[in-house]
């Protein structure tokens, strides 16, 4: 089984790592999420399913956020799935990640009853604080 990481990282933040010495510590600057991918290919395969779906840097959108649609794809066809229980949380998923990427986790992954319970709306906020509460 492959590891892997995804970060989530804002313009700013690249600004602030482009313009800094620390090339070691970057990752502590930014949210993250630990995965393992279950379906691990050559990159030439990856390259190949995307072929028909022409995706070019070009094409680029910011408004429909299409790199993290990109991003999402990817981890469908990696089957990547959380390694962290924490971060299935939906309290602590959505301040990490965005909607497509958690839809793509979260088709990949077996979730527990007690993480789809964490799902639904009102109910959901007290369970995960429960959650979190009950590990410390």
């Amino acid at each position: 089984m492959i590891k892997c990481q995804y970060y989530q990282i804002s313009y700013n933040e690249v600004g602030k790592y482009n313009n800094s010495n620390n090339y070691y510590g970057f990752a502590n600057d930014f949210e993250k999420v630990n995965c393992d991918v279950l379906n691990s290919i050559k990159v030439r395969e990856l390259i190949d399913h995307f072929k028909e779906e022409k995706w070019e840097a070009g094409k680029y959108n910011v408004m429909t956020h299409n790199c993290q649609i990109f991003g999402a794809e990817i981890i469908k066809v990696l089957k990547a799935i959380r390694r962290d229980k924490e971060d299935k949380l939906r309290i602590i998923e959505k301040t990490k990640l965005p909607g497509c990427i958690i839809n793509s986790l979260w088709h990949n992954e077996e979730l527990s009853w007690s993480n789809t319970l964490g799902r639904i709306p009102v109910f959901g906020l007290f369970h995960d604080v429960y959650s979190i509460l009950k590990d410390q």
